[in-house]
């Protein structure tokens, strides 16, 4: 069995779709059984990862829609009205301000420029139809606000406001039905590094639905694959490999593959016990194939016992 992940940095610029018919190429070649990325939001990218690869793979995506939106989303609403209030603003030109900058509003305008809904989670899921007969969406899962924790530091102020009411790290697990029935945990972790504490709590909802799915659905292989935005040294990882399954510690599939992100190794696999690895390597690091993202994606071959 093959898998394959990588966060696709799906921002739009630097010729987005360019980069991902570069991935969906490589994703051809590599012939993964399983494939998990990240950050895959906007309509018009799903769209082409569809037309392109639709034939050899099953695709689940994530379909996060907002529900409920976190406090920060409304601070330009609040600053308006602040402005307003000390007479900086006047009264037509605050109304017609508030409606533009509600989240609502924005989050529609995005869509109707892109022609399509917006992921908040971006979170895709492919699954080789040679390997599986199908595939069964078991659960997707945002993370709640209080330990969602997705702005950026380095952001200018507008981008920073934007990931933070629009952007949700969460995980998704599907159930692939086949030669080897697994259950398949796609995760991406709230960034930055005075963020480990959310992303060790993050981990132990994870951990909590990862079991209870491998109950429920009577499955003891599981494979979680994602961007942890952690190192093999931290509580997130350790936490992720020790807890996530019943039947003892996880493996991690690719431990010395080199940096995948900035000189830190903070994409990972990890699959059960039952699993042997027989091959690690990073891809789209511009050797046998090109970079298309600001991560370097993982590929793992293993075999079962």
């Amino acid at each position: 069995m093959r898998l394959v992940t990588i966060n696709t940095w799906g921002v739009p610029k630097h010729d987005l779709i360019g980069r991902m018919r570069k991935l969906t190429t490589g994703l051809k070649e590599y012939a993964p059984d399983i494939a998990c990325l990240q950050e895959v939001a906007f309509p018009h990218v799903q769209g082409h990862i569809r037309n392109a690869l639709s034939e050899d793979f099953h695709i689940v995506s994530s379909r996060h829609s907002q529900l409920r939106w976190p406090y920060v989303a409304y601070l330009p609403l609040v600053l308006l009205t602040l402005a307003f209030l000390t007479n900086a603003l006047q009264l037509r030109w605050w109304l017609v301000l508030v409606v533009c900058c509600h989240p609502f509003v924005i989050q529609k305008t995005v869509e109707c420029v892109v022609k399509g809904s917006f992921d908040h989670m971006g979170l895709t899921t492919l699954v080789h139809r040679s390997t599986c007969q199908s595939v069964q969406h078991i659960h997707t899962e945002a993370f709640v606000s209080d330990i969602r924790g997705y702005g950026l530091k380095w952001m200018n102020p507008f981008l920073w406001w934007f990931s933070m009411t629009f952007l949700r790290p969460g995980f998704m697990i599907v159930k692939t039905i086949g030669i080897e029935d697994a259950l398949v945990v796609n995760v991406h972790l709230a960034p930055e590094d005075d963020a480990r504490h959310i992303r060790y709590v993050q981990v132990q909802r994870v951990n909590e639905c990862v079991r209870r799915a491998s109950f429920q659905h009577k499955c003891t292989n599981v494979i979680i694959v994602g961007d942890l935005n952690d190192n093999k040294y931290s509580n997130t990882y350790r936490r992720l490999r020790l807890e996530a399954d019943d039947n003892g510690s996880l493996i991690d599939a690719a431990p010395h593959v080199g940096a995948t992100f900035a000189e830190e190794s903070i994409d990972h696999i990890f699959v059960s016990q039952k699993f042997h690895l027989r091959n690690s390597e990073r891809i789209f690091d511009g050797a046998a194939t090109p970079i298309i993202s600001d991560h370097f994606g993982l590929l793992v071959d293993i075999h079962a016992n």
